[in-house]
């Protein structure tokens, strides 16, 4: 078994033919181009990622900066799924 803590060094074991390889949605960036990406069957996996603020002296512009965030990883996310599994 390899593992790397960097998707695109996981991506390169995969080319090089050294197996298969599970990978966070987010984490798979951009997948390259002589690789295939195939979601897997059955209940969807999820991955939590939080964003912590010090309360309660959390000023507007970290709210504003939270709720940017979190509307970003939605987009990427959405993005990314219709990317990849379109084919």
């Amino acid at each position: 078994m390899l593992r790397s803590d960097d998707y695109a060094v996981v991506q390169g074991f995969v080319a090089a033919g050294t197996g298969v390889a599970l990978v966070p949605r987010l984490a798979l960036g951009a997948p390259r181009k002589d690789l295939v990406v195939r979601p897997l069957e059955g209940p969807p996996l999820a991955r939590e990622i939080s964003v912590a603020v010090l309360r309660p002296t959390a000023s507007r512009s970290a709210h504003d900066l939270v709720a940017a965030l979190t509307s970003q990883a939605s987009r990427i996310t959405a993005q990314w799924a219709r990317s990849v599994l379109s084919g």
